[in-house]
C-alpha cells in the first residue's frame, strides 16, 4: 500500500524526472492514479488519471513522459488506449481485437500489447502533429506466456528483443510404492559386495 488506505495500490511507472509515480488503485473497479511531487519538493499529491465505472489498469508511460498507455474494459473487453499525460483529455484507441499489458518501445515510436489469444502485437505510433497508430503487426503467440495481471514482459530499447514471463508446464509426478524394500536392499548388497 502506498498510502495506508483500504485500497490496494500497485505502482507501475515513474516519470523520467521522478515528478510522477503512476499506479493502479483497486476499489470497486481498477483506476489509474498518479502521485505528483509538490512544488516545494516535499511530499506528493495523489491525483486520478482515469477513474470511471470500468477497469483501467497496467499503465505505461511513454519514454518522453508525454503519453500514457493503459488497458480498459469499457468496450466490453480489454483494449489498449493512450491519453496525453498528465492532463489527459483526448483518448486514442490502439488495439482492435482485444489488448492487455501495453509497453512502449524505447524510442517512443511504437507500442506493444498482448491480444486475447496470447499474441504479442506491435504497432507503430506517431505523436506529431497529433497522436496516430499504424496497422497491427502480430509478432508471436505463446499459450504459456503473458498470463497474469500487470506487465508480464518487457521490450529492449530497440524493440528487437523481449523478456517474457512464462508459466512452465508442471512435470508429471509419479509415485512408486515399493513393498519390502529393505529385503530388496539386502539382496542387492549380497549380490554386489
Amino acid at each position: 500500500m502506498l498510502f495506508g488506505t483500504p485500497h490496494s495500490e500497485v505502482p507501475f511507472d515513474w516519470s523520467s524526472d521522478e515528478k510522477y509515480l503512476i499506479f493502479d488503485q483497486a476499489g470497486a473497479k481498477m483506476d489509474i492514479m498518479y502521485l505528483r511531487r509538490n512544488q516545494d519538493g516535499r511530499g506528493y499529491e495523489s491525483l486520478p488519471f482515469v477513474k470511471t465505472a470500468f477497469d483501467e489498469l497496467a499503465p505505461d508511460l511513454s519514454p518522453d513522459d508525454r503519453f500514457l498507455a493503459y488497458e480498459s474494459d469499457k468496450s466490453g473487453r480489454y483494449e489498449i488506449y493512450v491519453q496525453p499525460f498528465p492532463d489527459g483529455g483526448t483518448e486514442w484507441p490502439v488495439s482492435v481485437k482485444g489488448g492487455r499489458q501495453p509497453r512502449w518501445r524505447g524510442d517512443g515510436k511504437g507500442l506493444y500489447y498482448v491480444e486475447n489469444d496470447n499474441t504479442l502485437v506491435a504497432v507503430s505510433v506517431s505523436t506529431t502533429p497529433t497522436f496516430s497508430v499504424g496497422a497491427p503487426n502480430r509478432l508471436f503467440q505463446d499459450e504459456r506466456a503473458f498470463r497474469g495481471r500487470g506487465h508480464q514482459y518487457d521490450v529492449a530499447r530497440d524493440g528487437q528483443r523481449f523478456v517474457v514471463v512464462k508459466t512452465l508446464k508442471q512435470p508429471k509426478t509419479q509415485i512408486r510404492v515399493v513393498q519390502n524394500w529393505f529385503a530388496q536392499f539386502k539382496e542387492q548388497q549380497r549380490a554386489n559386495p
